[in-house]
């Protein structure tokens, strides 16, 4: 009897907990310039913990930094002697790496547009259909007109090799 009531009940948990695709045709846009702006704007516009530091755009990529990663290794031996005299000994060593991310607009695919709760999300997938990269709004016209904008990118982007 447990299970009859359970099995339903995580079911509907699991539904509600996922996201759900939006259906949406993509429209044309104008321009290079105005596509470009569009991308700019909806990535900046992210949550914080989502948004990247430095945006590049051009016609066959969208690079973008996500910042520095630091990590800092350190050591140290102090010595004494019976008089309280002591002498200390040190080093450390930092290693600094900046954290970049290019996706080329010839290797993206159809992005997907999903929903969940209040948020939209576009999946930015490759040319196999796998997720390389989510973007986060709340503005559902803002969403389209994004991947609107991705795909005037990825139409116009030189093939590869050409």
């Amino acid at each position: 009897m447990k299970r009859l009531i359970f099995y339903p009940l995580l079911i509907v948990f699991l539904v509600a907990c996922s996201a759900k695709n939006v259906a949406y045709t993509p429209s044309p846009i104008i321009s290079k310039e105005k596509a470009a702006q569009i991308i700019e704007q909806v990535l900046y516009e992210q949550p914080m913990k989502y948004r990247p530091v430095s945006v590049f755009i051009s016609g066959e990529i969208l690079g973008f930094s996500d910042g520095v990663s630091s990590k800092t290794k350190g050591g140290g031996v102090v010595l004494g002697n019976e008089n309280g005299l002591a002498v200390g000994i040190g080093s450390s060593k930092t290693l600094t790496k900046e954290i970049n991310r290019r996706i080329y607009f010839n290797s993206i695919g159809n992005p997907q547009l999903f929903t969940k709760r209040d948020w939209f999300i576009i999946q930015m997938v490759n040319k196999n259909n796998r997720v390389i990269y989510n973007v986060y709004t709340r503005d559902e016209n803002k969403a389209k007109k994004y991947i609107d904008s991705i795909n005037y990118m990825r139409i116009n982007a030189p093939e590869f090799g050409g």
